[in-house]
């Protein structure tokens, strides 16, 4: 135990040294520096970072705790005409072709690596040791474990088909091939098959999209111990077995969904694996100028091995506008699980907009015969934006009541121009409250126009990322290239640089700020940078959706005409 403190206390001591070092090295020749931290309840972590953007390299340092242990990292990007090189603490994206239902999957490694083409053929390699554990938005760090070698290879053998082959060297080495075939547009197969940590793994994928039909099919053939990744999370859940998705567009103004899904939230040091499935059956209409939709679930938990119940369950949601400024939302949900008596609840929300900045809403929740009225609402300025709603969930692991409302808090408050705080609450997977509070500011050596946050160049690389219903997620994690990027209020990001260049775009669902569960339903593989005057026009779109979550007072958002963001 006093190795243990000591050690802790070299490590801290070293990283807090070598950041005083780093930065008084390149205080000359860095121009923009990023300072951000924060603490978590949903991500069980509490720290802060260091990143300097110069002319030729991103350095990032950060220290902090996680799950009780402490841990610190750096990262060192170098890009050049042949590729890009990284030194320090890396997050490999360790996504197969079969993976349409959950686009998380990653490596965390330390040591130093390359990325690029050549001939045609994508390169990712890696050297140095694998780390694990890491689970935090405010700092990257990790623990330096096995010696791991990476190779992760993908070529384009036609301009239908796709070869991919990632290779993992160490304790337990992980051995995956895959083929993606395209054969027209909006369609594609996948199948991919080896091992991982010398577990078996085989997959297959379908997905496809037509203009009234779309279907996501796939089959993940793999055991509980199956692992691509060493870090576990009651955060996230990794699909098995089968698991489908099947939406019909019969006509303009109605649709018809239903979904099957197995999902497993990997074992961790505190918690047995559980391993949920869902049946789920939905209609949606618009009529008379409300949509109506209403949703039936059956569901099984089980905390593995002992299977612990199912539960049959249903809501009926009705929305409308009346006028540009009020909106009604009535929500009815009725729940069985197994051996105890059915529950159910009425939950009617109005939503009034005041101003273009404040709006308010009441809600009366009627509940196995009790009534309650709670108040809520919204609160915009340049200087503090300010929620309080309360939204309902279906949360499949607790099947005594798998329909649990919570208020969710949502605080921004800029302070000194750059200076900007955040807190928010959330609900786990699990169904328990969680929170996140940070703060970030950037400091130039060179005085900034008030209105701009990065004046390293007149070229812009401008994306968004919108819910199924076309709201703006907030805190959603996109990748360009290998720099992260996090979405403001207005579910946007903006990057910029001297030269027009086209980056690589990936999304990270593991790293966003806002709760739940998230799929990426649309996205390119691309983003090119333009000029500030078309950056509007050109805006890069990622779709995404929550899954595993019924729908709530929020959920079919239909915003007021009129009201401003």
């Amino acid at each position: 135990m006093l190795r243990g403190m000591r050690t802790s206390r070299a490590l801290w001591l070293s990283l807090m040294v070598f950041a005083v070092s780093v930065v008084a090295s390149v205080r000359l020749t860095a121009q923009v520096f990023e300072v951000g931290g924060g603490t978590s309840s949903l991500y069980q972590a509490g720290g802060g970072a260091v990143t300097i953007h110069a002319k030729s390299y991103d350095l990032n340092i950060g220290a902090g705790t996680v799950d009780g242990h402490l841990l610190g990292g750096a990262r060192l990007l170098k890009k050049t005409e042949r590729g890009t090189y990284v030194v320090g603490d890396d997050r490999i994206d360790f996504r197969l072709p079969t993976d349409i239902f959950d686009t998380s999957h990653f490596l965390l490694v330390r040591g130093a690596g390359f990325s690029g083409v050549r001939h045609d053929l994508d390169i990712i390699s890696f050297a140095g040791a694998s780390s694990l554990e890491y689970n935090s938005p405010f700092f990257n760090a990790s623990k330096a474990s096995d010696p791991v070698g990476v190779l992760f290879l993908k070529k384009k053998l036609a301009p239908n088909w796709q070869f991919f082959s990632d290779t993992v060297v160490s304790r337990k080495p992980t051995e995956i091939v895959a083929l993606q075939w395209t054969p027209m547009a909006k369609m594609e197969v996948a199948m991919a098959a080896g091992v991982g940590a010398l577990k078996p793994f085989g997959a297959a994928s379908l997905r496809m999209s037509r203009h009234s039909f779309d279907l996501e099919a796939a089959y993940i053939a793999a055991s509980d111990e199956f692992r691509r990744i060493t870090v576990a999370s009651t955060l996230f859940a990794e699909p098995v077995r089968e698991n489908v998705l099947v939406t019909w567009r019969p006509l303009s103004f109605y649709s018809i969904s239903a979904s099957r899904q197995n999902y497993l939230v990997a074992e961790s040091s505190n918690q047995a694996s559980v391993h949920s499935t869902i049946d789920q059956l939905s209609n949606s209409v618009r009529v008379f100028g409300a949509q109506v939709s209403g949703t039936v679930f059956h569901s099984t938990f089980k905390q593995l091995p002992v299977t612990q119940g199912t539960d049959d369950a249903a809501a009926v949601s009705v929305v409308r506008n009346f006028g540009p400024r009020i909106r009604l939302s009535s929500n009815y949900y009725w729940s069985k699980p197994k051996g105890v008596g059915p529950t159910t609840s009425f939950v009617t929300t109005v939503s009034e907009t005041l101003t273009s900045r404040i709006s308010v809403n009441e809600t009366v929740n009627t509940s196995n015969g009790n009534s309650s009225v709670r108040f809520g609402g919204e609160f915009v300025s340049n200087l503090l934006t300010f929620s309080a709603n309360y939204d309902t969930y279906y949360v499949p692991i607790d099947n005594s009541q798998p329909f649990q409302q919570a208020l969710l808090l949502d605080v921004k408050f800029k302070v000194l121009g750059r200076l900007y705080l955040h807190g928010a609450s959330f609900i786990d997977p699990t169904g328990r409250m969680r929170y996140t509070a940070d703060a970030r500011t950037i400091l130039s050596r060179e005085p900034m126009p008030k209105e701009q946050h990065n004046p390293m160049g007149r070229f812009v690389l401008h994306g968004c990322v919108m819910d199924t219903d076309g709201q703006p997620v907030e805190g959603a994690a996109v990748l360009i290239d290998e720099k992260p990027v996090y979405t403001d209020s207005t579910g946007c990001y903006y990057m910029r640089e001297n030269k027009p260049r086209t980056h690589q775009l990936r999304v990270v669902i593991s790293e966003f700020l806002v709760g739940g569960n998230w799929q990426v339903t649309s996205m390119p593989t691309t983003i090119t940078s333009t000029t500030e005057e078309k950056s509007l026009e050109e805006t890069v779109v990622v779709t995404v959706r929550k899954v595993r979550e019924v729908s709530s007072t929020e959920e079919k958002k239909v915003t007021p005409a009129g009201r401003e963001k």
